[in-house]
């Protein structure tokens, strides 16, 4: 769902990222996405195989506007740079 990030067309020229099906979501339909994207921005996709974590980004900015902790959703250094970088702030 890269598309519907915002400036995701800059995010996928400076990014790779490592896609993983959400539970439900099929490995094809995973990679008719990533053809899509990689054909159309020169996105560099790599697709695992492994259990998707069980967190949205969705989820996670609502906790940082909360003042939640993120404890268990990312990596302590990854909460961190939320913080302290300003991301997801509230608008």
């Amino acid at each position: 769902q890269l598309s519907s990030w915002k400036d995701y067309a800059l995010v996928l020229a400076l990014c790779s990222f490592i896609a993983f099906p959400r539970t439900g979501e099929s490995d094809c339909a995973v990679e008719r996405e990533m053809v899509r994207l990689t054909q159309q921005f020169g996105a560099h996709i790599l697709l695992s195989h492994r259990q998707c974590p069980q967190v949205s980004s969705t989820q996670i900015r609502m906790r940082v506007q909360r003042g939640q902790p993120l404890v268990g959703l990312v990596p302590a250094e990854v909460e961190w740079y939320i913080r302290h970088k300003g991301v997801y702030h509230a608008d």
